[in-house]
């Protein structure tokens, strides 16, 4: 019984991450996987190739963020997003009940 998916969670709660590389890191989701791997004989500079690599990651992250015909960024959830400083654990995070109520 242990073993069974609905069981009790972990008591153990991680560290919310904020950026794309440490959820990557935490899922143990490689974003690499759909690329062909590039040997080099030298005179290629390591860095520029990580770079490339890391670039085509966030393209298909920023992607997968956009707009879509179920996600609708009206000007209104923008603002809010800016009030939140576009921080993604603050947007998490946000209590809109505390926004919309005049009591505590």
């Amino acid at each position: 019984p242990d073993s069974l998916p609905w069981k009790a969670p972990d008591e153990e709660v991680r560290e919310p991450v904020d950026n794309p590389q440490d959820l990557q890191a935490t899922l143990g989701v490689n974003p690499y996987a759909k690329y062909a791997q590039l040997a080099q004989a030298g005179g290629t500079d390591p860095g520029l190739i990580a770079q490339a690599m890391a670039n085509a990651a966030n393209a298909e992250l920023q992607a997968a963020l956009a707009e879509s015909v179920e996600i609708q960024l009206t000007p209104e959830s923008k603002a809010l997003a800016a009030t939140l400083n576009n921080n993604s654990i603050e947007i998490y995070t946000w209590e809109p009940l505390k926004t919309w109520t005049s009591h505590p």
